[in-house]
């Protein structure tokens, strides 16, 4: 369920940035062998150790985002939505 949902708010994230004219969606699953170099990048708050993870990656070719949204995009109560609640990409973060 928990997957389910973090594909749900990429994907209808994906949309959204598409509304004003269509686009491609690109959804890739891969496997990979993340180093701890890698990993210290992370944003997540748990130590994870280096080894073979997937990765799920959402990708579209709509408008983008400015730094400043970038920089806040997992801000709960952040949006740039007119109807956002701002709490998708702060759920998916959790």
């Amino acid at each position: 369920a928990q997957i389910v949902q973090v594909v749900s708010e990429f994907l209808n994230n994906a949309v959204e940035a598409l509304a004003d004219g269509g686009g491609e969606i690109r959804v890739l699953l891969r496997g990979v062998e993340c180093s701890p170099a890698e990993l210290a990048g992370s944003r997540t708050d748990v130590e994870v150790a280096p080894g073979r993870f997937v990765v799920l990656e959402v990708a579209d070719n709509g408008h983008g985002m400015s730094d400043d949204v970038r920089e806040r995009m997992f801000e709960p109560f952040f949006s740039t939505r007119r109807a956002g609640r701002g709490l998708g990409l702060a759920t998916v973060l959790g």
